[in-house]
């Protein structure tokens, strides 16, 4: 919303992205410090708006296997630590090295995640994450 006027401003966060496909957005998640917006898209993977510069940047389009990456949530576990829920698994990323690593079902590994549909997160007073899957229940992430 835009105080001054009182209405509403649009961002084209699909503006400098490159095949366009799809501009569906499915969640949108600010950071702890305020300053970024984290937009998870049907088929372009990950969007970071920065809200001062009225910009964004492309993150993680694409998965291992070159097929575009769904986001369907964002959970801040520490001030270096963005998780990511999409359909081909669970992406932790680092924001202060900008590296991620890349979690999925392992057949055999009963401490997996049960699912790579991952859908929602949750984070508990002990700073356990809740993880809801499509058809894999619920999994649970504790940190101690």
């Amino acid at each position: 919303m835009d105080v001054e006027k009182g209405g509403f401003r649009k961002f084209d966060l699909f503006e400098h992205s490159m095949h366009i496909n799809s501009r569906v957005i499915l969640t949108a998640y600010p950071d702890k410090q305020g300053e970024k917006v984290w937009i998870g898209t049907l088929t372009h993977g990950i969007k970071i708006f920065d809200i001062r510069k009225g910009d964004y940047t492309d993150l993680l389009r694409y998965d291992p296997e070159y097929a575009e990456i769904m986001v369907k949530d964002f959970i801040q576990v520490a001030d270096t630590e963005m998780w990511v829920a999409t359909e081909s698994g669970l992406y932790r990323y680092n924001l202060e090295t900008a590296h991620y690593t890349h979690m999925t079902k392992r057949k055999y590994d009963p401490y997996s995640l049960s699912s790579n549909s991952l859908h929602a997160f949750c984070l508990d007073r002990e700073g356990g994450v809740w993880i809801g899957t499509y058809s894999g229940g619920v999994n649970y992430y504790s940190p101690l």
